[in-house]
């Protein structure tokens, strides 16, 4: 009976396990997800602060039909170069190991945790 205990008790444990990886998983997306649109809005003001010094700067060079397509281009620039220097924000991925059961009476290790 006790055998039969234990593994009702790790089959608990394992599922325990599995539950709080999945909620783990689900804050790191919405964390993801958050980062992503903080780092969209500080290039939005990156590029309308670079657009306005250089519009400024040029303003007196350049012909007024041509405004629009030395704006373009230059907003294009200005979001490329912007883009480029973002880091690529990935979630970790749990390998087996993280979620292999453990002997009974064993405390399992490698559990992440998060705080808000």
């Amino acid at each position: 009976m006790k055998n039969e205990e234990r593994a009702v008790k790790t089959e608990e444990a394992l599922v325990a396990i599995a539950n709080q990886s999945n909620t783990v998983k689900l804050n790191l997306d919405s964390l993801t997800q958050g980062m992503a649109t903080m780092i969209q809005e500080q290039v939005v003001i990156a590029v309308k602060e670079r657009v306005t010094v250089t519009v400024q700067e040029q303003k007196s060079t350049i012909v007024p039909e041509k405004v629009p397509t030395v704006m373009q281009e230059q907003v294009t620039a200005i979001m490329q170069d912007q883009m480029s220097k973002l880091l690529t924000v990935t979630s970790p991925s749990i390998s087996y190991a993280d979620t292999t059961p453990t002997p009974p009476g064993s405390q399992p290790g490698g559990l992440r945790t998060l705080s808000m």
